[in-house]
């Protein structure tokens, strides 16, 4: 018996779901007949009258969760509106997008429907989770009288939406004085931060009207937001002076630093705003302020972009010249690496330290040379600079400019009594330098300096090995002109100046060497000629001069081989025949 009644209740809870089930899908095209018709710009009251009547339900929801009433108040349609809340509409609901009837029509600019529902009842702080909140929304249109009554409906007017943004926020960034005013008027909170302050948002905006009305009602001038932007800050950054002269006027701190160490004066300078920096100075900014991360002061900044006015005012009002930075670098040192050689005069003529070492060892003269910047070397060595001082790897300006390729410089340096045989600390000295990069005048300049022309190069080579080896005749001549050993044989491999010109292809280098008496047979230390090598190499005509001047074909290297064995060229093989 308790079985078959289980069975009983089973059957018919299924029959009337089913029945409901049934219910429903016969009814939906009606509650969806509602919705479309409403939807309709010229949507007819009668005929809503007769589908509700005919049992649509107002509270259907479509996809989005929208009901009748959020499309009435959508489409602008009042008395519509009114017939549904006087059906049963609920005057709340929130939809998938976070709409509810009233933000709805004051979002789409139908401002009595709104009033109408404010005075039906709807909630003025719905929705909650959004920041499309009913009085957010009567301020970006502007509407005032809406806001009086929404405001007088309990609406929270401090709110902090998700993008960090309270409604006086809003008000002051969309430059509306009079809603602005009515906030404040009505317990906005003039010095609430969120996003940043509302006078930082002013300035910020250059609303002069707007900052000078906060001021007037109380608000901080020297409240900052999250990133520490204080209102003057924001003011310097879009160049408004009259904004900032207000701020001035109201107190504001000309040293407060934002969240990244920079001050007003900072930024000021760095935006080239010689008239704004001129007033900040004027009115006590502090020039021996230095930005966080890398401890630059304003002087620096301004040496380093060009700005020599701007050089000029800090100095004037007493920017210390010799600070230092994180990297000990000198506002003269960063003047000289960015080639302002107008600004380099003036803080030389300043008492700059004209030898002043940074955390490298380098100088400005150091620098200068390795830009190339030849006008500024000039004016350096004239003014007393040391064209000597190493840096920490102990290369000299001279190095530098020719490793650079600076050849106008380099010779400045050298007729200047630069140090001709420092030597760094990769064992490179200036002769060897201009050789391997083929600086021919730098090379001959040197050697007609009586450069050391028997020293050894960072491979401890001798020097004439790295001139046969880049197949520079006419340096191999002023070396060999010079005192340099022809017949120097290399240390370790045990190569001469005619093996190492094989490898440079440049067979007047090869004939050159011959003509001088260096020895066609002479063996490397794995036993190779320079015929050898040529044939190693596949260079026909440097093979075809060698077998001509009488080279040996019969010496067999460590390995037991001939040089026409070391060649894959049937043609240079044809040349042993």
């Amino acid at each position: 018996m308790l079985v078959y009644r289980k069975s009983t209740i089973s059957l018919l809870l299924f029959l009337s779901q089913f029945l409901f089930t049934i219910s429903c899908i016969s009814n939906s095209s009606i509650h969806t007949k509602l919705i479309k018709e409403i939807k309709k710009s010229n949507a007819d009251i009668s005929v809503i009258k007769k589908i509700i009547k005919n049992g649509a339900n107002v509270n259907y929801e479509d996809d989005l969760q929208n009901t009748s009433l959020h499309w009435a108040s959508y489409k602008g349609h009042l008395e519509i509106a009114e017939y549904l809340i006087k059906s049963g509409a609920l005057i709340n609901k929130v939809n998938k997008n976070n709409f509810t009837p009233l933000t709805n029509a004051i979002k789409n600019k139908h401002k009595e429907l709104a009033k109408m529902l404010i005075l039906k009842g709807s909630n003025v702080n719905e929705p909650k989770e959004s920041f499309l909140k009913p009085l957010s929304l009567a301020i970006d249109k502007g509407y005032i009288e809406l806001l009086g009554l929404i405001l007088s409906k309990g609406a929270e007017i401090n709110h902090i939406d998700k993008n960090n943004y309270t409604p006086l926020l809003l008000a002051v960034e969309s430059n509306q004085l009079n809603i602005v005013e009515l906030l404040i008027n009505a317990g906005a909170d003039i010095n609430l931060v969120a996003k940043i302050s509302p006078l930082s948002m002013a300035a910020r905006q250059n609303y002069k009207s707007i900052v000078k009305l906060l001021l007037s009602k109380g608000a901080s001038v020297n409240l900052t937001g999250k990133l520490g932007l204080s209102p003057l800050y924001m003011a310097v950054y879009n160049n408004n002076s009259e904004i900032i002269k207000i701020l001035i006027e109201a107190g504001a701190d000309l040293n407060l630093l934002d969240k990244l160490g920079e001050s007003v004066l900072y930024r000021t300078v760095s935006q080239n705003q010689k008239e704004i920096v001129k007033l900040l100075l004027e009115k006590g900014a502090d020039v021996l302020l230095k930005y966080k991360s890398n401890k630059d002061t304003a002087l620096m900044i301004a040496a380093e972009n060009g700005y020599l006015d701007i050089v000029k005012l800090l100095v004037l009002h007493k920017a210390p010249i010799r600070t230092i930075n994180l990297m000990d670098n000198t506002a003269l040192f960063l003047a000289t690496q960015n080639n302002h050689l107008e600004i380099v005069q003036f803080l030389t003529k300043q008492s700059a330290d004209i030898n002043k070492q940074n955390m490298f060892g380098e100088t400005p003269i150091s620098k200068a040379a390795e830009k190339g910047y030849l006008e500024i070397v000039k004016y350096l060595i004239k003014s007393g600079a040391d064209i000597n001082i190493p840096r920490l790897d102990k290369q000299t300006p001279l190095h530098l400019a020719i490793r650079k390729g600076h050849d106008k410089v380099a010779s400045y340096l050298i007729n200047n009594n630069a140090n001709i045989e420092a030597v760094s600390n990769d064992g490179e000295t200036p002769l060897y330098l201009a050789i391997n990069n083929s600086r021919l005048k730098i090379a001959e300049q040197l050697i007609t300096a009586k450069a050391n022309v028997d020293t050894s190069t960072p491979e401890d080579q001798p020097l004439i090995h790295t001139a046969a080896y880049k197949g520079n005749l006419q340096i191999l001549i002023q070396l060999v002109n010079a005192g340099a050993d022809v017949h120097s044989v290399e240390e370790y491999f045990k190569m001469t100046t005619l093996h190492s010109a094989i490898f440079s292809t440049k067979i007047e280098v090869v004939k050159y060497l011959h003509k001088a008496g260096v020895n066609l047979d002479k063996t490397s230390k794995n036993g190779r000629t320079a015929l050898h090598f040529a044939c190693i190499t596949n260079q026909k005509e440097i093979v075809k001069y060698l077998l001509s001047v009488g080279a040996d074909t019969t010496i067999k290297d460590d390995t037991k081989k001939l040089a026409i064995d070391l060649t894959n060229d049937s043609e240079i093989k044809k040349l042993f025949k």
